[in-house]
């Protein structure tokens, strides 16, 4: 079926981070793709910003979850990357390439080794003297797949 996300929150002094992971039960070997593709639709305020992100056993807490490797406790994330594009009712499919860059470690991520992928709303904290707004977000998620 279709993975249907939805999310409403005031926007606060600081960034906020909420969104939803799909966990892998074995690590999935996946490094003979591109990266990960998808079809979504739906509707995302101009509160938050969408953030796709896959992640792999180095940069997944090894308190948390036994396959995990880091050692920095809620610190680990994989690099990540902003969707690009408009969301709204009409599908369009998205692919998303591994991605590199800053994470915790700084290691590229490892694609033979993914533990999860994960779709996240980065809130942005209210402006100074501003009126904080909500991020309210419907999504649609259908037709995942590594490309």
């Amino acid at each position: 079926g279709m993975l249907n996300i939805m999310e409403d929150v005031v926007q606060s002094g600081q960034p906020q981070y909420l969104g939803t992971t799909l966990f892998f039960n074995n690590c999935v070997d996946a490094s003979a793709f591109t990266g990960v593709q998808f079809t979504i639709s739906g509707s995302i305020s101009a509160a938050c910003h969408l953030i796709f992100g896959a992640n792999d056993v180095a940069h997944d807490d090894k308190t948390s979850d036994p396959k995990g490797t880091c050692d920095a406790g809620t610190s680990c994330y994989a690099p990540n990357m902003m969707v690009a594009g408009t969301v709204d009712s009409t599908p369009r499919t998205v692919q998303i390439p591994w991605i590199g860059g800053s994470s915790v470690p700084m290691v590229d991520l490892d694609p033979s080794h993914l533990v999860c992928v994960q779709w996240q709303f980065t809130v942005d904290p209210t402006a100074d003297g501003g009126t904080p707004q909500n991020c309210t977000a419907e999504l649609h998620i259908d037709d995942l797949k590594f490309y």
